[in-house]
């Protein structure tokens, strides 16, 4: 397979463009984040204030798995939402709710995902950096109605031949986030958009030139 390439200053330069366009859409999808993290801390609190009686009770219990399910969904519905900005597609709020039918595939895949690289760290590290790299666009091929290790596969199959571009876009993010933090609290609203921005645009790049086969939507089934 040749070499696949894309810009990484194009990428940044059109995510932050995307990002100044649809600010306050995106700025409410963080603030839906950080609500959620709010009510996850508050629950842990919560937990080790009330130890032994709290903690074992089913309604806690159930709101913990409920506030981890919505962030699984919030998360594809992100990357939804950033695949139609880098395709210059019409977009709303309620999008990043509207991927439920595939929300277990995504959880699987994800925890697949996390094992793999954790893997990787344990085999001196580069191997999890590699991996990380490699398999990280499983999201997008779920969305399109991939199963988890087939979501997986196609990923590694996009990377090939671009990691270590892919290595330095991901360090441009990490420039971008710290640069965010320093503009205090509010610049990680522009910060974090732009990095899931420039990711979907530079996956739909890089996939354009590889053939896959159609999955077939089987929305019952993980």
């Amino acid at each position: 397979m040749n070499e696949k390439k894309f810009n990484i200053e194009e990428a940044i330069e059109f995510a932050f463009l995307k990002t100044k366009k649809y600010f306050w859409s995106l700025a409410s999808i963080g603030v839906t984040i950080i609500i959620l993290n709010i009510i996850s801390g508050s629950l842990d609190s919560l937990d080790k204030k009330y130890k032994g009686v709290l903690s074992v009770t089913i309604p806690s219990f159930l709101l913990q798995m409920i506030v981890l399910i919505m962030s699984f969904l919030i998360s594809l519905g992100i990357a939804d939402i950033s695949l139609k900005i880098a395709r210059n597609e019409d977009f709303k709020y309620a999008d990043i709710f509207s991927k439920i039918k595939f929300l277990w595939r995504y959880i699987l895949s994800s925890m697949i995902y996390a094992l793999i690289v954790l893997g990787g760290l344990i085999l001196l590290i580069v191997p999890g950096v590699i991996w990380s790299i490699k398999f990280h666009f499983y999201p997008y091929f779920i969305l399109q109605g991939s199963r988890p290790i087939e979501a997986l596969k196609q990923s590694a199959k996009i990377t090939y031949g671009s990691k270590w571009r892919l290595f330095f876009l991901n360090l441009s993010f990490g420039v971008v986030v710290v640069l965010g933090m320093i503009c205090l609290f509010i610049g990680l609203f522009w910060a974090i958009p732009i990095t899931w921005i420039a990711s979907a645009l530079v996956f739909d790049k890089l996939s354009k030139d590889v053939s896959f086969e159609t999955p077939q939507l089987q929305e019952n089934k993980i």
